[in-house]
């Protein structure tokens, strides 16, 4: 009975050293796609790859977040408020986009700060609060904090595919959002696992790595380059009309003009010609 027993401990500890192995190499694997990706779609270039890191850490947080929500349960009120986030979250996009370029970096990371107090609010309320019973203050706090969540949820995206237009041309934008899906998708069964663990520890910390991560956030995004990439609208250049010259007649090729033939006087013959310079004086009949 003790041999089977120690038989059956035996193989399941092989089964979970197998899986657990099994595991390890699948997340290599996952770090070395990402990686490759993140190289290719950032050209090699390290601050427009923070770019990709952004996209990675923000779904991170959000996966977080989520699995808080989950096991604590929606607050009381969470679907008005989400409705009510999602409305304040277009009007912010509205005014992002006529915002200038140089001022997203600044406005972006000022939202995140934004959404970091509001997942402290979150943690610090009591889940008995959240759910039902306690003040009617713990409630609306607690709805409210939901509510910014979800606005900053989009805002951040919205944020993010301004920064991206600021600094790609428009022949690379489609490679590059491409690229960063799949360094995004290699990265997030890494976040799923981080949840699972601080789902399985307990407290505040699914929360509170969540809130670390969107700090991340916010000092990655006061770090990215320039705006590189004028794509707000220019006054049409209006074009002064030129003038129309006169239409001018073809002038007619003058033909050469041959050179005069001196001829010689009338009644003289081509052999009296003298020698220019001088004359002969000729004795006649005539001089008598």
């Amino acid at each position: 009975m003790l041999q089977e027993i120690g038989r059956i401990i035996t193989a399941i500890a092989a089964l979970l050293v197998a899986m657990a192995g099994r595991v390890w190499r699948g997340m290599q694997w996952l770090v070395r796609h990402a990686l490759a990706a993140r190289v290719v779609t950032a050209n090699g270039v390290p601050r427009l790859g923070r770019l990709l890191d952004l996209a990675a850490l923000s779904v991170a947080a959000d996966l977080l977040f989520l699995a808080e929500l989950w096991r604590r349960g929606s607050p009381v009120g969470s679907g008005w408020a989400s409705l009510f986030g999602a409305l304040a979250a277009v009007a912010i996009c509205g005014a992002l986009y006529f915002t200038q370029r140089s001022l997203i970096r600044l406005t972006w990371a000022a939202l995140t700060i934004l959404r970091v107090i509001a997942l402290a609010v979150l943690a610090l309320a009591p889940p008995v609060f959240l759910v039902g019973g306690g003040s009617g203050s713990s409630k609306f706090f607690g709805a409210l904090a939901v509510a910014v969540l979800v606005a900053m949820l989009l805002v951040d995206r919205f944020s993010w595919v301004l920064t991206m237009r600021s600094l790609l041309a428009p022949t690379t934008r489609g490679r590059f959002v491409a690229g960063t899906l799949s360094y995004v998708a290699y990265t997030m069964p890494w976040a799923i696992g981080l949840a699972l663990i601080a789902l399985m520890i307990g407290g505040l910390w699914p929360l509170t790595i969540a809130e670390v991560l969107l700090v991340a956030v916010a000092i990655i995004v006061l770090t990215l380059p320039g705006p590189t990439v004028d794509d707000e609208p220019r006054p049409p250049v209006v074009k002064q009309p030129t003038r129309k010259s006169l239409p001018t007649q073809p002038v007619a090729p003058q033909q050469p003009i041959a050179p005069t033939e001196i001829l010689p006087p009338v009644g003289a013959h081509p052999g009296d010609a003298e020698a220019e310079g001088y004359s002969v004086y000729r004795p006649s009949t005539l001089d008598d």
